[in-house]
């Protein structure tokens, strides 16, 4: 009867440390979940990826999406190929400060994933941008343009720190 009561005793103290990393992800995922419907936040990227090319590091690169309420503004370097000629006025990056067009969010709690899809209008076009979060900030960013190859960026959603300088 001792060994299993001390079975039971294993058992239960396994459950409960089981539960605490899952609390801990919850809890981490509706601050996500605020800190983005609050429409105050930062993209910064680590790494790059262009549609045709090879990864780059980001960690040198200034490069930010900024979330402010009814305004988005980017400063992404860009590393794939322009497919028409336009004029970038020595703008190489994708840039823009604008307000979001056609912004939708989904919100998917079962995979703890929140998608940011929204048009931005900047000097060298028009962009679709796609932004996927997972509960612990993580996030991935698609940007397409009609001039541009695809790019995807890696790098953590946070909050807006203080205001920076535009480009």
């Amino acid at each position: 009867m001792k060994i299993f009561g001390m079975f039971i005793c294993i058992l239960c103290s396994m459950n409960a440390s089981a539960q605490k990393p899952n609390e801990k992800a919850d809890r981490a995922y509706e601050n996500m979940k605020e800190l983005v419907s609050n429409r105050k936040f930062s993209f910064n990227a680590d790494s790059a990826s262009p549609i045709s090319g090879r990864s780059q590091s980001m960690t040198t690169n200034d490069n930010f999406l900024d979330f402010k309420k009814d305004s988005v503004a980017a400063y992404l370097p860009y590393f794939g190929e322009v497919t028409t000629s336009i004029d970038y006025s020595g703008e190489g990056a994708i840039a823009f400060n604008t307000k979001p067009l056609k912004y939708n969010m989904r919100i998917n709690d079962r995979k703890r994933r929140i998608t940011i899809v929204f048009n931005a209008l900047g000097k060298s076009g028009l962009y679709r941008v796609v932004l996927e979060i997972n509960g612990s900030g993580f996030a991935n960013l698609l940007v397409k343009s009609i001039n541009r190859t695809g790019i995807r960026y890696y790098g953590r959603v946070q909050p807006l720190k203080a205001e920076r300088n535009k480009r």
